[in-house]
């Protein structure tokens, strides 16, 4: 799919931190502080890193601060549980760790991680770069192109236009439609009530997505045409919320994601201080 050129890597920070937080087993700094999930992101990003040697890279991570869908719904990700504190005492330290090796940290305050991903990937793909993006959050699906995929690090795939299909039924420019029908209970995405997956993908096939959807409402037929007659408002809201936004203001531009020389001295005494004997 890529040409020699080595792939622009956009890592999915908040992402790669939850699964290996949860992946790792308890680790510990001398000082007794928890580590898994920085030395399981670390580990991922160096593997990336040693098999790619990509000139540009940025991570991802988000913030805590609400973002515009907050506003536009109370419902988004309002059941979601506070992170437990020793998980977001690491963040910190992949920071720290990341900034030492020269890789350029993306972290804003009201900016969700998905919209600075496609935000960076699109910036990049207009740069004349391909794009890999580290994650295999479903959200993100809707981004892969032909010049952007998703890499699974933990399952060593790929994610391309024809794996998005396979698992969703539709290709990615309608993953947001699917989500905004089925719903998704963990981001507070109501859905249409009894259309799941399948049902949605036969919607989108037949209607074109969502706009094509509200505008034939009146003609589907079934309990589903009465459901979603009902619920066009909701509907709509739905999209807005499950589309990723590729135009966010980030203030970073390509050169802030080139590859700096890493910090060795310092890279040394965080290792020696997390207790990573192994990245030593």
């Amino acid at each position: 799919m890529f040409s020699f050129e080595p792939p622009t890597i956009l890592v999915d920070g908040s992402y790669l931190l939850h699964r290996t937080y949860h992946a790792v087993p308890p680790m510990y700094s001398h000082d007794g502080n928890s580590t898994n999930a920085v030395y399981g992101t670390i580990k991922h990003i160096l593997h990336m890193l040693n098999e790619v040697h990509p000139t540009y890279i940025a991570v991802v991570i988000d913030r805590p601060e609400p973002s515009f869908r907050h506003k536009l719904s109370p419902l988004y990700k309002a059941e979601r549980p506070p992170y437990p504190e020793d998980f977001t005492s690491q963040i910190p330290w992949v920071i720290a760790i990341l900034e030492a090796l020269g890789i350029t940290v993306v972290s804003i305050a009201g900016v969700e991680g998905d919209d600075a991903l496609g935000t960076l990937a699109q910036m990049a793909v207009n740069a004349g770069e391909e794009v890999v993006i580290a994650t295999a959050d479903k959200d993100m699906m809707q981004l892969v192109n032909d010049s952007i995929s998703l890499r699974d690090t933990f399952k060593g795939s790929n994610i391309d236009r024809e794996a998005v299909f396979q698992k969703f039924g539709v290709y990615p420019e309608h993953i947001a439609d699917l989500l905004a029908l089925m719903g998704d209970k963990a981001d507070g995405i109501v859905g249409v009530p009894g259309v799941g997956k399948v049902s949605a993908a036969n919607l989108i096939w037949e209607y074109g997505g969502i706009p094509g959807i509200v505008e034939n409402a009146a003609v589907i037929p079934g309990a589903v045409g009465i459901r979603i007659r009902s619920d066009l408002d909701n509907i709509a809201l739905d999209r807005k919320l499950t589309g990723i936004v590729t135009d966010m203001d980030l203030g970073v531009t390509m050169e802030d994601l080139r590859v700096q020389p890493t910090d060795t001295v310092k890279l040394d005494a965080l290792y020696r201080q997390l207790n990573f004997n192994s990245l030593l």
